[in-house]
């Protein structure tokens, strides 16, 4: 059983509700986040090494302050981000705010376990 602790964060509740579900039944402790909000307070209280964050949050937030927040309280945090746009310029910028991976919207939740799996490795 695996016990690494995730953090996924997506505005779009149906998205966000999927990915928790089948992440726990892979055997992940998983917390949701429907914004910036609730994943700043859950950074501060469980510390997740791994986090799945949505870009574009629709609100004054962005997964990236999100991953910034979570650099701060966990330097070795590992970070996938999703994103419904492709252009080169923003995945690079994603890169260097130290994202691990970008993947492309939308995802399988196959998909998401490999990436999950993946990153829950390192």
């Amino acid at each position: 059983m695996k016990t690494s602790v995730v953090l996924v964060v997506d505005d779009e509740e149906g998205i966000l509700d999927s990915s928790v579900k089948y992440l726990e039944l892979e055997g992940y402790e998983v917390h949701g986040a429907k914004n910036a909000e609730e994943a700043f307070e859950a950074l501060e209280r469980h510390r997740p090494p791994v986090l799945v964050l949505d870009w574009n949050l629709k609100e004054r937030f962005t997964g990236l302050d999100v991953l910034r927040r979570a650099l701060e309280l966990i330097p070795n945090v590992q970070c996938a981000i999703l994103t419904g746009h492709s252009e080169r310029h923003l995945r690079e910028w994603f890169y260097e705010a130290g994202a691990k991976t970008v993947i492309e919207k939308p995802v399988t939740v196959e998909r998401l376990r490999e990436i999950v799996e993946a990153l829950a490795d390192k």
